[in-house]
């Protein structure tokens, strides 16, 4: 069993998280402007990523997109596809996400939605 938590990449929190006994991290990528994207954008981002966590014995125990799958904006469509390709080179074995739904719809009228998404 690996102890880790949610939060957002950055070499302060992976310092923070080696210091005090995790074991790994999930890493929150919400945000479009969040670190992870910044520094995933840069050359070489995902081994950079990779090497930081590794130099701390620290594992990716998730990347964690959570937004409405439903009814998703550009950006966040565009960002979930990227990180499908993104979290082998993490060695990232899981993807959290939300699977959302149309607020306007009941809960059996949002099925064939959750059909069509997944």
């Amino acid at each position: 069993m690996r102890l880790g938590y949610l939060t957002d990449f950055s070499e302060e929190e992976v310092r923070f998280a080696k210091e005090t006994g995790f074991d790994s991290l999930e890493i929150n990528c919400n945000n479009k402007e969040a670190n992870f994207w910044k520094v995933i954008s840069e050359k070489n981002g995902a081994e950079k990523i990779k090497e930081k966590m590794e130099k701390n014995d620290l594992a990716i125990s998730a990347l964690g997109f959570y937004f409405n799958q439903i009814q998703p904006e550009d950006w966040q469509k565009k960002g979930f596809l990227k990180l499908l390709d993104i979290a082998p080179k993490l060695n990232a074995k899981v993807i959290c996400t939300f699977a959302g739904r149309d607020p306007e719809k009941s809960m059996e009228d949002n099925i064939p939605l959750f059909n069509k998404v997944f």
